[in-house]
């Protein structure tokens, strides 16, 4: 053993092999108490960070209710850090533990459909595009059994912004179809905003129709407050006005949409108006400033973790 780098109070392994030696050779009984002692510790740490330790020794002493929320705890320490493939990885372990564990949304603080939903934008965040589809339609499965119709209009969004991204525009314009009959009729609102924003992108091949939900989600999200739903509108607005002859209204209203995402936090919104910024230049033949795009959106992705997302990935494809 030496003094651990990472902690003044800790000892570590001089090698990963001794460790991975040591504990084959233990017996399953003293395996389990040894977890069990590093689960108590762990319990009794007030650091956020030792939540990963707790679930990780909760699981292996077969305490799978104190292993849940310790997960879900761990997942949220990894957001607030930006550690997008430990908190996919935690949200994974929850999901993993939930039907193995009595009352679990008690225990776990959440429900199982909020971390479907978590699930599904960290893995496309973290560069599993395929996971985070197959974790929208999960989640938008288990919305069918909620009984708020914003949240399963809102689930159902989700799963047509994922499928967007994978090109499977029919299966998307059918998800928020579904979306939009439950939010319809309903007042102005986030979800509300949101889903006009993504009706708008399903239907960019009618610029009339497009334009019609694009305009109808900034009018919602003015005002419900929803400076992200507003930015995503904005862009697709942008994809019109280009359509019609108006490039560089269309590069001027993609700047803003950026701008606004970024305020707002919503920064795969910002990543998507980058990378729409850095086409119009390219397809326009201003390659110079088509390069600048995209060197400034590949840069920016990384800053705020999100070099793996689908839109990090494309900036980093047309930087090529």
């Amino acid at each position: 053993l030496v003094p651990s780098e990472s902690y003044s109070d800790a000892y570590t392994f001089r090698h990963a092999l001794l460790r991975e030696a040591l504990y084959a050779d233990l017996l399953p009984g003293e395996r389990v108490r040894l977890h069990t002692a590093y689960a108590k510790l762990a319990t009794e740490n007030p650091d956020p960070k030792a939540a990963e330790y707790l679930a990780f020794h909760s699981l292996h002493s077969n305490d799978l209710g104190t292993a849940l929320a310790a997960s879900v705890r761990a997942a949220d320490y990894a957001m607030s850090v930006g550690a997008l493939s430990a908190e996919f990885r935690h949200v994974e372990q929850a999901l993993e533990l939930w039907d193995a564990v009595d009352d679990a949304e008690a225990r776990a603080g959440v429900s199982e459909l909020a971390l479907l939903r978590k699930a599904a934008y960290v893995a496309a965040a973290a560069g599993h595009p395929e996971r985070g589809l197959a974790y929208a339609r999960a989640a938008a499965a288990r919305a069918e059994t909620a009984h708020d119709p914003v949240e399963r209009a809102d689930a159902h969004r989700q799963l047509a912004d994922a499928l967007l991204t994978d090109g499977r525009y029919d299966e998307a314009f059918d998800a928020i179809k579904e979306a939009w009959r439950l939010v319809e009729n309903t007042e102005p609102s986030k979800v509300r905003a949101r889903v006009l924003a993504a009706r708008a992108r399903c239907v960019q091949n009618d610029i009339h129709e497009s334009r019609t939900y694009a305009e109808a989600a900034i009018a919602d999200a003015r005002t419900a407050g929803s400076a992200s739903a507003q930015a995503d509108a904005l862009i697709t607005l942008a994809y019109t006005d280009l359509r019609e002859g108006r490039a560089d209204e269309a590069c001027d209203l993609l700047v803003r949409a950026g701008e606004k995402a970024a305020e707002a936090g919503a920064h795969e919104v910002e990543l998507r108006a980058r990378f729409n910024l850095c086409v119009n230049e390219y397809e326009l033949g201003r390659l110079d400033r088509a390069a600048n795009a995209a060197d400034d959106g590949v840069a920016r992705a990384a800053e705020v973790g999100l070099t793996w997302s689908p839109f990090g990935r494309a900036l980093r494809w047309m930087q090529v």
